[in-house]
């Protein structure tokens, strides 16, 4: 009996021995189960959350722009969703910029007409009549080409005699920096008999960009009667002329007015080239200049220079 009280003992004994042993392993144990999932978390990181990038109003029209440069006709889709974004923000500004494409679109698929004069046009002082320029010799002659365009012109001149005549082109004679295209297509209309009152002459512009910004302040100034526009240049330049003519009208749209004039008529002449003023491309990045030149206009027109000399506050050469 005494041994059996004795070994029970021992036993007890044993148990308390190895009792520290056994809740330190359990310890250890749930510390692990603990730190394990925090430690798999580290292995695998969470999915990042996209953020929605929402575009400014230039950025949609910037990239409206981009893809019709890159993707051409196959971008009327992307381009429409962008239009979309910027018309529930802005609908005098996306209506504006939605005819602007299709201008752009359009541009070049109407024939230019190197002969005649375009038929059923406003007969009265509604219509301008607006010759774009080329550039002079360095004697301040006209070459061939821009005698071309003033032939051109004086047709659609006597077919409407009520019509205002906009000469637009500057000073790019080399070595007369007195002569402008302008003011040399103005000398030689008048001396075939078109009354120097009806001319309204644009000095300053020395690009087809600046032609069409410039041009679209003058009529804004001096002509505000005007609504239809018959454009005469080469015939490879009409297009492009023709385009940019209708861009200065529809961003007036976009800054909450009436689109004051549209595109009527072309009239070419007949020139060879190796421009290519059809392409897509070069059309796209003439219209994102002129939309950039006319708002830096627009912006600065409390600062900006006077119009060109040539121009008087009724239209006439001087």
């Amino acid at each position: 009996m005494k041994k059996e009280k004795t070994a029970g003992r021992c036993g007890r004994r044993r148990l308390l021995w190895l009792l520290p042993p056994l809740l330190f392993a359990v310890c250890l144990l749930l510390l692990r189960l603990q730190a394990e999932p925090a430690g798999r978390a580290r292995e695998t990181p969470a999915e990042p959350t996209a953020e929605l990038k929402i575009e400014t109003d230039d950025e949609l029209i910037e990239g409206a722009l981009t893809l019709c440069r890159e993707q051409g006709s196959a971008a009327r889709g992307g381009i429409e969703t962008k239009l979309s974004v910027l018309r529930e923000r802005d609908p005098a500004r996306s209506r504006a910029w939605e005819g602007i494409f299709d201008a752009l679109f359009a541009a070049g698929t109407e024939p230019v007409p190197e002969s005649g004069v375009p038929a059923g046009l406003p007969g009265d002082d509604s219509l301008c009549i607006v010759v774009f320029g080329y550039q002079l010799d360095a004697d301040g002659s006209m070459a061939p080409e821009l005698v071309g365009r003033c032939e051109a012109a004086l047709a659609c001149a006597v077919a409407y005699p009520k019509a205002g005549i906009v000469l637009t082109g500057g000073h790019t004679a080399s070595s007369d920096a007195q002569a402008s295209e302008a003011r040399a297509m103005a000398a030689w209309l008048t001396e075939r008999g078109v009354e120097p009152e009806r001319l309204f002459l644009e000095e300053k512009s020395l690009s087809t960009v600046q032609n069409a910004v410039y041009v679209d302040r003058l009529l804004a100034e001096h002509c505000p009667s005007v609504d239809s526009l018959l454009i005469v240049s080469s015939s490879y330049h009409v297009p492009l002329c023709a385009l940019l003519m209708e861009e200065t009208a529809w961003l007036r749209v976009g800054e909450g007015e009436e689109k004051p004039y549209a595109v009527c008529g072309l009239r070419g002449f007949a020139a060879e080239t190796s421009y290519d003023y059809r392409n897509l491309r070069t059309l796209t990045d003439t219209v994102r200049s002129t939309a950039v030149l006319r708002e830096r206009v627009r912006a600065s027109l409390k600062d900006a220079e006077p119009l060109p000399e040539g121009i008087d506050g009724t239209g006439g050469t001087q």
